[in-house]
């Protein structure tokens, strides 16, 4: 009845009968063309061209996708659907004490810590995190969950030139889906001074187990978190760092956090997100048929 493209992409030969539905996750690779190499650009490039071009419908995942697949490749806003994304199920469950305790344990994680999920890579920013907390008042220490990459190294060479005490920063690797919801609860703020992001996953992940999160402005933060969490420059070492520290040490604050923050993860209930879905795509199925 329908062909959906769930990433990015179309066939190139078409079944005349049936209307075909894309969803674009981001254009990273158009604004961020350093991280990429040439050949994946090329192609990358092709293949969203041709899908938003002969789609009959586009659906980006967030407001900031539909912006840039406008501005990138001229496409009328009318033809685009903004429909969010859910996190995984793990992320709205409660774990008992016990699971809490065995993966405190099996990580050796700290009492109280601040969390940071995503590749370690240029665009996630992990610098912005460690030049707040050389400035920072409150000493609290920073879990990393993700793929090392060569990022790596610049970081090392930078937290040696301003003597930063490694020993405050936690690598974590092979986190697994059932651990890391639980690795969310058991920290005390979220931080995600991405530099851009087709929607932002891990800052949903993080309101829906009752984490206060800190994130950049611009691109598509807001959206998926919503008023109550806190967005700032991440250039901007002390701000970052004030952010940090109120949120850290202002309890009423964080309550407000909490609450609001778990609101605004009900907009994206995967059965909303779904009833969203199947009504642009009864939709487009629809208008097929009629012209």
């Amino acid at each position: 009845d329908i062909y959906h493209g769930l990433s990015n992409e179309i066939p190139r030969v078409k079944n005349k009968k049936i209307p075909y539905i894309v969803t674009i996750h981001d254009l990273i690779f158009k604004r961020y063309p350093r991280n990429y190499r040439s050949i994946d650009r090329k192609i990358y490039n092709i293949k969203y061209k041709y899908a938003v071009k002969h789609a009959d419908l586009t659906i980006a995942i967030s407001e900031q996708t539909k912006q840039d697949i406008v501005e990138f490749y001229k496409v009328k806003p009318e033809n685009i659907k903004v429909i969010y994304q859910s996190c995984h199920e793990n992320f709205r469950k409660e774990y008992s004490k016990e699971a809490m305790d065995v993966t405190k344990t099996k990580f050796n994680l700290p009492n109280e810590f601040m969390l940071n999920v995503g590749t370690i890579e240029t665009r996630k920013n992990l610098i912005s995190i460690i030049n707040a907390m050389n400035v920072m008042k409150v000493d609290v220490p920073l879990v990393v969950v993700g793929k090392k990459t060569q990022y790596m190294n610049f970081l090392k060479i930078q937290m040696k030139k301003m003597n930063f005490d490694s020993k405050k920063i936690i690598f974590l690797e092979d986190v697994s889906m059932d651990e890391l919801p639980i690795i969310y609860t058991l920290s005390s703020l979220f931080l995600y001074p991405s530099l851009f992001e087709g929607f932002g996953i891990p800052i949903l992940e993080a309101l829906n187990c009752k984490t206060p999160v800190i994130s950049s402005k611009g691109s598509c933060f807001k959206e998926a978190g919503g008023d109550y969490s806190k967005y700032i420059n991440s250039e901007n070492s002390e701000e970052f760092a004030l952010q940090i520290e109120e949120c850290l040490t202002n309890n009423e604050l964080r309550k407000s956090m909490i609450k609001e923050g778990l609101k605004h993860a009900e907009n994206f209930k995967p059965n909303k997100i779904s009833k969203q879905l199947i009504d642009a795509v009864s939709y487009t199925h629809l208008r097929a048929h009629e012209t």
